[in-house]
């Protein structure tokens, strides 16, 4: 369920409702879906300094659009960092 978080059907046809009312707020609320649906690809621009919008991720041409569309990845929350391992 998880690597289908940025084609849900139900979660791009519920964006698009939503946009479509608030159109004066589309960007905000790509920007906010985008953090949960297209985590990897958002976390990506973020480390480079912008906000990723839903629309932006899922464009083939994006150059994260591989990350955009894997939905949620395990790495997003499960990660080891590199300390107190053992020897």
């Amino acid at each position: 369920m998880h690597s289908n978080t940025a084609v849900d059907p139900y979660f791009l046809a519920k964006l698009s409702s939503e946009t479509a009312e608030f159109s004066e707020l589309k960007n905000e609320i790509e920007v906010e879906c985008a953090r949960c649906h297209i985590p990897l690809a958002s976390a990506q621009a973020a480390s480079e300094g912008y906000k990723l919008t839903v629309s932006e991720g899922l464009s083939e041409g994006y150059d994260y659009h591989d990350f955009a569309i894997e939905g949620v990845s395990c790495t997003i929350c499960h990660q080891i960092e590199n300390k107190d391992l053992g020897e």
